[in-house]
């Protein structure tokens, strides 16, 4: 098992059996040597909603066209099964009612449309080469992150799990 990041991290040695490996997402071959000898790919990197929405041209280029390349060279890589992780937002905003694979997604912000369309190339990449691809669409994960310095806090659990070690009290914020 492998590991990847952007940011190589000695506190992560607590993963037993894993190899922790540093990726630089502009270079191709920094890409490349992620993906040899990789039977499967799980990827999870992706800019956040509030980056999406504050910078949507680097989301565009990050959660699309990073995982187009990614895609690519893991197919070159002669990796057998590529599973993304997407965002039940692709669906909309307000989710309600019964949602599933048959509903149209309808991606209204930049996070879910960035998001809608690494889907698409993992899709046909499935259709037109020798990689099984698996879409997973989350609606919310729940957890401490791995690394404290990952920007999740304004997620609604983690959100008020902060506040209630560092203010002893609870607000919605919506």
């Amino acid at each position: 098992i492998f590991a990847a990041s952007r940011n190589y991290n000695q506190d992560y040695k607590f993963l037993n059996n894993v190899s922790l490996c540093q990726i630089d997402w502009s270079s191709d071959s920094s890409i490349n040597q992620a993906c040899q000898n990789c039977d499967v790919i799980i990827h999870t990197a992706g800019m956040n909603s509030y980056e999406c929405e504050a910078n949507p041209e680097s989301a565009l280029k990050f959660n699309g066209d990073t995982t187009s390349r990614l895609l690519k060279i893991a197919i070159s890589c002669n990796v057998g099964k590529f599973i993304y992780f997407s965002t039940a937002h692709v669906y909309g905003t307000s989710l309600s009612g019964k949602v599933n694979e048959n509903i149209l997604p309808r991606p209204l912000h930049p996070y879910a449309i960035t998001h809608r369309i690494a889907e698409d190339y993992v899709i046909e990449a499935s259709r037109k080469s020798n990689i099984e691809t698996v879409v997973i669409r989350l609606s919310n994960v729940v957890g401490v992150p791995l690394d404290s310095s990952v920007d999740c806090w304004m997620l609604l659990v983690n959100d008020l799990c902060r506040q209630a070690v560092q203010h002893e009290k609870l607000t919605l914020h919506s």
